[in-house]
């Protein structure tokens, strides 16, 4: 299992969001959103990082240990990767105040 949880909830997005708190665009959603580990192939875009970076390069960058690496929740839709939890959610998807949103929240149990 995975020591890792996640609470998403429907939400109007504030302006000043509260720390830990993902805030995703309701509208930039394609499909069913499903937690998983990773794929092959995922990608992410992560504001203040610079460009997209697949998920496993994402990990070895950040040095999670191999062992973790398939234990880390990540959001996906129809479309793509949303979030990464510890990491944060890909910058096209975020939700801007006002704007309808799915506040997201991961946190890891002990």
């Amino acid at each position: 299992g995975t020591p890792w949880r996640c609470r998403c909830q429907t939400t109007i997005c504030p302006a000043e969001g509260e720390p830990g708190v993902l805030y995703l665009s309701r509208e930039a959603v394609e499909g069913e959103l499903v937690l998983r580990p990773r794929q092959t192939g995922d990608e992410i875009a992560l504001p203040r990082r610079g460009g997209t970076k697949t998920v496993k390069k994402l990990f070895i960058d950040e040095k999670v240990p191999r062992r973790d690496r398939e234990r880390v929740p990540v959001l996906a839709d129809g479309a793509g990767v949303l979030a990464v939890a510890g990491f944060g959610a890909d910058q096209s998807r975020l939700a801007q105040p006002g704007q309808p949103a799915y506040a997201l929240i991961f946190w890891k149990k002990e």
